[in-house]
């Protein structure tokens, strides 16, 4: 499956689904029925396609149950976990939880990421408002990650 990248508004409907943008359908084979994850980090909905999912889930279930830090870890991913399927319409349904932890509710505009392996539905107020706090400028962060000081 190919990797997800780029970023668009997003509508979310009255009752609180959101399309997922079909170049990540067709990215991740997500059909209807497709089975995906949600969890929430950093303030935003991410959404894994279930195969995506497991492999994440693989390297968690390593964690060790007699190291505290571990245990919480595990605990934390694994609670926050919900299992959806991609609906007719290629949407799927945001729980309240969900969109409350997102600052996101019916009827408003989603930022939606590809990040990868995942999607990021973020309030887009708060993704920017965490972009512009960043400690250091997207240039140092690139250079720090990736080794080089030329573009990505």
């Amino acid at each position: 499956m190919k990797p997800l990248r780029g970023s668009a508004e997003y509508s979310i409907d009255s009752k609180g689904r959101l399309a997922i943008p079909a170049r990540m359908r067709a990215a991740k084979e997500l059909h209807p029925g497709s089975g995906v994850v949600l969890n929430m980090v950093d303030g935003c909905i991410t959404v894994y396609p279930l195969p995506d999912w497991e492999i994440r889930e693989e390297k968690v279930r390593q964690l060790s149950d007699d190291i505290e830090v571990e245990r919480e870890t595990k605990r934390e991913i694994l609670l926050r976990a919900l299992d959806l399927d991609v609906d007719a319409q290629g949407r799927i349904a945001l729980p309240k939880k969900y969109l409350d932890y997102a600052d996101l509710a019916p009827s408003t505009t989603a930022l939606v990421l590809g990040v990868d392996n995942r999607m990021e539905v973020w309030n887009p107020e708060r993704h920017a408002q965490r972009q512009s706090a960043r400690d250091q400028p997207f240039e140092r962060m690139l250079e720090r990650s990736l080794g080089g000081g030329g573009a990505a």
